[in-house]
Order: C-alpha cells, then sequence, then structure tokens
C-alpha cells in the first residue's frame, strides 16, 4: 500500500462518471451533420451525463485547425482530413487522431 495514493489498486474499479462533461463538437452546416443536430438538441447525450456544445464551423481547414489545436474535442469531418492529420500532411505537424465511426462507406 501506498500512503501517499492509498491502495494502488483503487483504480482499476473505475468510475461511470465521463471524463468531460461538456463536448464541443464542429461540424460543417452540410445535410450529414444531421445525426449532430438531433443528438445536441434531443438531448440524447444527457443520460450520459454529457452535454454536447456544437460549434458551427466555416471551412475544414478551420475546422482541422481547431480539432488539432483542443478548442474542439471531436468534429464531423471528411474522412480524409483525420488521415492527412495523422500523417502530417495536411499543412502542420503529424498529430494523432482517431476515427471513431465511419458511416457513409
Amino acid at each position: 500500500m501506498n500512503e501517499r495514493t492509498g491502495n494502488a489498486l483503487d483504480w482499476v474499479a473505475g468510475s461511470d462518471a465521463p471524463e468531460m462533461n461538456s463536448l464541443d463538437v464542429g461540424f460543417m452546416a452540410l445535410t450529414d451533420c444531421a445525426p449532430l443536430v438531433v443528438a445536441a438538441t434531443q438531448g440524447f447525450a444527457q443520460p450520459y451525463g454529457l452535454s454536447l456544445n456544437l460549434k458551427r464551423q466555416t471551412s475544414w481547414a478551420g475546422l482541422r485547425d481547431r480539432l488539432v489545436s483542443g478548442q474542439l474535442q471531436a468534429a464531423h469531418s471528411l474522412y480524409g482530413l483525420i488521415y492527412a492529420v495523422e500523417l502530417g500532411i495536411s499543412g502542420g505537424p503529424a498529430t494523432d487522431m482517431a476515427i471513431l465511426m465511419g458511416l457513409n462507406q
């Protein structure tokens, strides 16, 4: 047992609480952003302790820059944009990204 941190295995129990209470989600005003708009306006994230704050973007480059800088925690984006950021061919340094869902296949 570590006196400073308590039981060394306390973290194993985990928590059902979300890491963040609110998410800033970027989107472009296109028809395929509809699932995000419906989820935010109908409160689909509230049962999980989250609120979705939709942030309309005016360009894909602006969305990319805000996502990379951390101003946005998630975004509806072009599939290739995430790969370009990951590979460093989007005009900036290579940055780790993840695609959590792909619907248009």
